[in-house]
């Protein structure tokens, strides 16, 4: 089928994106920013804005199946109009694009909520959407979710944040909120496997994992999977803008995002009926199922001391095979995008166009402000399984890398094991927590989230 998504650049739009080329489907993606876009070579980029009527028909010209993934949840700076507003005029200019294309199907990802209820405009927006597309001639599948749990994601970060960062909570009453958060691996299931099946197309289905918690039980079971204590005291003084600039502060996630996401917390968001499961049979993942596969892609690792200095570990499950991501690595100029912009990072000519063993490399980086020049050595190089790196020139007294690939549930293990000592005796020892051990893990972290982003680039 040919595809448009919209919303490419979005969380679940990036994620989809590469299930439906597994699926065998042709892809469009729609973005205001086209050119801002990380797609696979075999996806068409489209440039159309859902708030611009005009700009949808060539995008959705051809266009077999739309996926509608676009909502706003933040105050534009060029529109003083409320984000449902926005709404619900882009959901109307879809619609209306999409019918005069010829578009036989539409697929929505909006949210569960109970009607009956006063929801918080959050919610409200996104059930009104639904409606507004069903109410066309185009057969409109509408799946509600409530939290979708996967790495990076909004209220995955939200959740990881408070916890890490916050062994006593002060909470308002949203904590004693149910939920039944669902993986995004499953939702991802269902928005591809509809396509597959004519009963879904023109219904209203609620998706969800198998448990039903509340936030305080969410939380706890993340903290037992970080091994960390979680203390949380429920208080009825704190108001949602209050509650997202303590978001705001103890995690990624920015206030103005947060206080929606927070404003929907204190309704209920548990699915009303299990109709999806008799169209689309499935089982999703538990909640801490869910938790520790997002965690793992995530990545995570340690620090510790060793006779000599210093031992990095780092463990991260991509969805790739060994051969594939050896593949990647093996190319030198994959360094520059898995390397943090401020370290200023760029490779001195001549480089080879494949790393093997016996390769040296020569490169430039910014460090503490400092332009610190760095050469390695590749001292063994056993693809798909294992390679190694070691520093022959650079700011460590010694550095050794060595990289390993392990085939797993689907995917791969990478592990990164990095021996390492610091310079100036004692005085590197006592940089190396304040600077060094800081500095690394957010370099690695940042090395996980590239390698997670690029590797949907691979389908």
């Amino acid at each position: 089928m040919n595809i448009l998504v919209t919303g490419a650049g979005g969380y679940i739009g990036r994620h989809l994106i590469p299930e439906l080329l597994r699926a065998g489907h042709t892809v469009r993606a729609l973005s205001r920013r086209p050119d801002r876009l990380l797609l696979a070579e075999t996806v068409e980029p489209a440039r159309g804005d859902v708030l611009d009527r005009s700009s949808l028909d060539d995008a959705l010209s051809n266009v077999d199946v739309a996926y509608y993934l676009v909502h706003s949840m933040e105050r534009s700076e060029t529109d003083s109009r409320s984000f449902r507003e926005r709404d619900r005029e882009a959901a109307r200019n879809f619609l209306d694009a999409a019918e005069a294309a010829g578009v036989k199907r539409i697929v929505y990802l909006g949210a569960l909520g109970d009607t009956s209820a006063e929801l918080s405009p959050h919610l409200a927006s996104r059930i009104e959407v639904g409606e507004i597309l069903q109410s066309g001639s185009i057969p409109t599948t509408v799946f509600r979710a409530a939290i979708i749990v996967g790495p990076w994601g909004s209220s995955f970060q939200m959740i990881q944040g408070l916890v890490e960062k916050l062994p006593v909570m002060i909470t308002p009453r949203w904590v004693e909120t149910l939920c039944q958060p669902i993986a995004l691996a499953d939702v991802l299931h269902y928005l591809v496997r509809c396509l597959d099946h004519s009963a879904t197309e023109g219904q209203t289905l609620d998706i969800g994992g198998p448990d039903v918690l509340s936030y305080r039980e969410m939380m706890r079971q993340f903290a037992v999977l970080l091994g960390r204590r979680c203390l949380i005291v429920g208080v009825p003084v704190l108001t949602p803008r209050l509650s997202s600039y303590w978001v705001n502060l103890v995690t990624p996630v920015r206030a103005s995002l947060a206080r929606p996401l927070i404003d929907g917390l204190k309704h209920a968001v548990v699915c009303g009926d299990d109709a999806v499961q008799r169209i689309i049979p499935h089982a999703c993942l538990s909640y801490r199922d869910s938790v520790q596969r997002a965690l793992n892609q995530q990545g995570h690792g340690a620090i510790a001391r060793t006779d000599r200095g210093y031992n990095l570990t780092w463990h991260q499950w991509v969805n790739q095979s060994p051969e594939r991501l050896t593949d990647f690595f093996a190319n030198p100029e994959n360094l520059i995008p898995m390397t943090p912009a401020q370290l200023q990072f760029r490779l001195l000519e001549p480089y080879p166009e494949r790393l093997e063993a016996g390769t040296r490399l020569q490169y430039f980086l910014r460090i503490f402000g400092i332009r610190v020049h760095w050469q390695s050595l590749i001292t063994s190089w056993n693809a798909p399984t294992s390679f190694s790196d070691r520093q022959l020139h650079g700011p460590y007294k010694r550095w050794d890398h060595t990289h390993t690939f392990e085939a797993k549930d689907g995917g791969s293990w990478v592990h990164d094991s990095v021996d390492y000592e610091l310079p100036l005796g004692m005085l590197g020892r006592m940089a190396h927590p304040i600077f060094v051990a800081r500095r690394l893990r957010t370099i690695f972290k940042f090395r996980s989230r590239q390698l997670h982003q690029l590797s949907l680039l691979w389908a």
